[in-house]
């Protein structure tokens, strides 16, 4: 996408107010979807201000999961998606059913330490 990080979409998804078809760039990678018109979401027109204010929101993902019709495949076999979100409990509990609330609290205690420990180290506030 034109877009990387910001946008994300799929033939199949339903419900989304986005649609780009995705086209290759400069970069060596290929385009799984190439050329077909996929729905999605795109975070692209929004201002920093506006993504600083939404911070982490794990509730497009989910979203993602719920409208996409073939649940076995939201995910690659590779498990890419735990290598980047850093677990293998995340994908778990979307498959699970789980809330936004339920997956954000799950981290929640974890990240308050981290944020006590790295809080001495801060140059500014």
């Amino acid at each position: 996408t034109p877009a990387p990080f910001l946008t994300f979409g799929h033939p199949a998804l339903e419900n989304q107010n986005f649609t780009f078809t995705p086209q290759p760039n400069a970069s060596k990678w290929k385009v799984k979807l190439e050329g077909q018109s996929c729905n999605g979401v795109s975070l692209a027109n929004k201002s920093v201000e506006e993504l600083r204010s939404l911070g982490f929101n794990i509730g497009y993902l989910i979203d993602a999961y719920n409208n996409f019709p073939d649940k076995e495949n939201f995910f690659l076999k590779t498990n890419f998606f735990d290598l980047l979100i850093g677990n293998k409990e995340i994908q778990k509990m979307i498959v699970e059913g789980k809330s936004k609330e339920e997956i954000e609290g799950s981290w929640q205690e974890e990240l308050n330490a981290f944020k006590q420990t790295r809080a001495k180290y801060l140059l500014y506030e």
